[in-house]
């Protein structure tokens, strides 16, 4: 069902699916790349991405 959501047609909704504890990570991995920045730090901040990944976003960052 939480997949389902990650693909949904509003950003927001997008948005909080991807801020939910039990996405799973390949779909975290998709919604990295999603077109809205909202969806994009709300994956980057779920605490189920895992750590290697946050590293490389915050890396990518300049942080």
């Amino acid at each position: 069902m939480i997949a389902v959501l990650t693909r949904d047609t509003e950003a927001l909704v997008r948005a909080a699916a991807a801020r939910h504890r039990r996405v799973p990570v390949r779909v975290l991995e998709t919604l990295l790349t999603d077109d809205d920045q909202k969806v994009v730090e709300a994956a980057g901040a779920n605490p189920a991405l895992p750590v290697d990944r946050m590293r490389a976003l915050l890396d990518r960052a300049g942080l």
